[in-house]
């Protein structure tokens, strides 16, 4: 018995095109769209959008939000920050000799008991001593630990989105040292229970100056 082939565009048929939005709180902006049989296959899903798309700024095509889908409800999708993150290229723009970098990566807790990794980046102005360093790096860490702590994740994302995270930050590090450049090039939520686990303060973290790249090389 030989059985009957199935039209391959009987199944792509079935698929619906939904709509993905932002929750109300970020002024439920139509952040894309796509193909599937049911919306709770979309479930779990992760959809880029370049920064200056949601707030019509220019300044910030160089930062992209990675949303995950989450519900459905009014015949749509709604999906919640998931990540902010900096292109590489946009960083190495400001990279000059003559100054020093420092990179950090560590994990913290929201108000609402969700786990953050937060990577800032620090270009000084001129090379600066390493005990300067060690203290901005301490500030850095200090002033992140206790933005995070007394907000939710909801306000983190809506301030990093605004830069009114990072110039707080940045507030408190030109009191001990004036910097070219203060950038969190990534913010992101951790969802495995490990990282949860991990999300206490850190007192070791990286530093990239001209006294380390010279001995590396």
């Amino acid at each position: 018995m030989v059985k009957e082939k199935k039209d391959s565009t009987q199944t792509w048929t079935k698929k619906t095109w939904y709509q993905i939005y932002s929750r109300k709180s970020f002024n439920e902006m139509l952040l894309g769209e796509s193909l599937a049989y049911q919306p709770q296959d979309l479930f779990g899903r992760h959809i880029g959008v370049n920064l200056m798309n949601l707030t019509g700024d220019i300044k910030k095509q160089h930062i992209t939000v990675k949303f995950k889908i989450k519900e459905f409800k009014d015949n749509k999708l709604y999906a919640d920050p998931l990540a902010i993150i900096i292109s590489p290229s946009a960083i190495k723009r400001h990279v000059r000799r003559g100054k020093d970098r420092l990179d950090d990566s560590f994990l913290l807790m929201s108000k609402d008991n969700v786990s953050l990794r937060i990577k800032p980046l620090m270009i000084t102005k001129t090379n600066t001593k390493s005990s300067i360093l060690k203290l901005v790096r301490k500030v850095c860490y200090q002033a992140l630990a206790a933005y995070i702590k007394k907000n939710d994740i909801e306000t983190i994302f809506k301030d990093a989105m605004m830069l009114k995270l990072q110039s707080t930050v940045r507030g408190n590090i030109t009191k001990i040292y004036p910097l070219r450049l203060f950038e969190i090039k990534y913010l992101g939520i951790e969802e495995s229970e490990k990282a949860a686990e991990s999300a206490q303060p850190q007192a070791e973290t990286s530093v990239q100056t001209k006294e380390t790249t010279e001995a590396a090389q």
